[in-house]
């Protein structure tokens, strides 16, 4: 084999090793188990320093310190909060949206047992 030939075939097989495993990183993963107090299934993938990154779905169920039962679901992207959010405290719910990790437009707080609202409020990027 030509010294030419063996050095592409080496950057080619370097070339696809680092390929594959910057795919192999950035692929989505699903933990569900224990978390703070209660049980949650998130999705997520490892960024290049193998540190999870919220990234899809999240729920999450447990007890509060003073005993009552608290919810969170929406999405995440790139360990942002995006899209679609609703916490509860036992029969209180707060419902609304964040837009790149920010309260934005309407919040709902609302008693979970009547459907009444008790209050509203509207956000623009966090304010």
């Amino acid at each position: 084999m030509t010294a030419i030939k063996k050095n592409w075939n080496l950057f080619l097989f370097t070339f696809l090793i680092l390929g594959f495993s910057q795919i192999a990183l950035s692929q989505t993963k699903i933990y569900k188990g224990s978390f703070k107090n209660g049980n949650v299934t998130y999705e997520y993938f490892e960024n290049e320093d193998y540190e999870r990154v919220y990234d899809g779905t999240f729920h999450y169920q447990g007890t509060a310190p003073f005993g009552g039962v608290i919810t969170m679901s929406g999405n995440y992207s790139n360990n942002q909060m995006v899209g679609k959010w609703t916490f509860s405290i036992d029969d209180i719910s707060y419902n609304g949206t964040f837009s790149n990790g920010l309260l934005n437009g309407e919040w709902i707080k609302k008693n979970s047992k009547s459907g009444k609202t008790i209050s509203r409020a509207h956000f623009s990027n966090g304010k």
